[in-house]
């Protein structure tokens, strides 16, 4: 329950309308002072009767709603990402079921210390680190971190297109930045490490590896140099050979590749293998023309048997060029669990997240890979 749907009546037969209350004409712009002291009274009787402490506070919260917002304003101002977005901090501080010492407390704490320990959450080994090791805050700053990570105030279109947890790292410590700012090129710089942060929150997975070309399957049939008929082409073809039942009946590359049924050649020769694999190289090019050509050839040198962890260093090389970072950050936040994974590296973290499968047209963001940590 949020505090502004809290009533003050909480005993069972005890709602009384508000025009009935006290008998004080809520229509009338002036009140008699009999009428608010009976008031006062009604609503003081009703609150010594409520047992439950988060109605209290919630309580307490709106009495003090004016001087937690004053101080909130002026604490938050203390970080340049959270000045920001003072208001919405200043609201969720209100809204948190505490006692208003906590929240008070918690604002000076905010105001003179960096919770998050940067040689820590920013370590670049592709180990998984739980929250416990990188942030250093009282129960109420933790509380209010994970709070942030998904407020639809502090993501998407209302915070310059951040993603889940971005503005929450940055905000808890004054050295960490968000790139907030439509120019900027990374989701947070600390230093000279410009981090792009991919976060899987609420049991939704995680971020995807945009590709620069989703369908090269279709891109080459239409070329000239292509031995597929666009007409016979299957309208969506999977990057990998699947043993889900559910994808069994959807056709993969090495099907469509090694079947003459798509040649455009009626009775043509099946392609060979040795071809095969320059078609497949072909298709990871458009697929992915800022990864290095040494990286796609060792890919593609893995068809027929080539699984996501083959095409990983291609998809993540490309994406990285693109986005122009120099290190990734991977956080999955779930209930009270939030763990996260940092690298600059691939090849010491790979083993450590979910790769998603890819598909080489038909299917939307079909070769941009999705990254969950595991």
């Amino acid at each position: 329950m949020r505090f502004q749907d809290f009533k003050l009546v909480e005993a069972p037969g005890d709602e009384i309308p508000a025009k009935k209350m006290a008998n004080v004409n809520v229509a009338s712009d002036t009140f008699d002072g009999d009428e608010v002291n009976d008031l006062q009274q009604q609503v003081a009787d009703r609150v010594m009767r409520v047992q439950d402490p988060s109605v209290l506070h919630r309580v307490e919260a709106i009495l003090r709603k004016g001087g937690i917002t004053r101080i909130s304003n002026a604490y938050f101002k203390r970080d340049s990402d959270a000045e920001k977005f003072v208001n919405r901090l200043a609201t969720m501080i209100i809204e948190l079921e505490i006692p208003t010492n906590d929240k008070i407390a918690f604002l000076k704490e905010f105001a003179t210390k960096n919770c998050i320990i940067p040689e820590k959450i920013f370590d670049g080994t592709g180990t998984p680190q739980s929250m416990d090791t990188w942030f250093d805050g009282s129960q109420t700053a933790r509380t209010m971190f994970k709070a942030m990570i998904n407020d639809p105030g502090l993501i998407g279109k209302n915070a310059g297109e951040a993603g889940p947890g971005e503005l929450a790292i940055a905000c808890f410590h004054r050295k960490i930045t968000a790139g907030t700012d439509p120019k900027a090129s990374y989701d947070l710089k600390y230093g000279s490490d410009l981090i792009e942060v991919k976060t899987s929150a609420g049991g939704k997975g995680g971020g995807r590896w945009t590709a620069m070309n989703d369908y090269p399957l279709d891109t080459y049939i239409r070329s000239t140099e292509s031995k597929i008929d666009p007409k016979k082409c299957p309208k969506s073809v999977s990057m990998f050979r699947s043993t889900r039942q559910s994808a069994k009946t959807l056709p993969n590359i090495v099907d469509v590749l090694s079947d003459p049924q798509y040649l455009k050649e009626e009775g043509g020769q099946p392609i060979m293998i040795a071809e095969q694999k320059q078609i497949f190289k072909r298709l990871l090019q458009y697929a992915y023309p800022n990864a290095d050509d040494q990286l796609i050839t060792k890919a593609a040198s893995s068809y027929p048997n080539h699984t996501t962890k083959d095409i990983a260093p291609v998809a993540f090389a490309s994406y990285k060029a693109k986005q122009d970072f120099t290190s990734m950050l991977l956080m999955r936040a779930s209930g009270d669990n939030i763990t996260t994974l940092h690298f600059n590296d691939l090849a010491v973290a790979v083993d450590k997240f979910k790769l998603g499968a890819l598909y080489l047209n038909g299917q939307q963001r079909g070769m941009s890979m999705q990254a969950t940590l595991v």
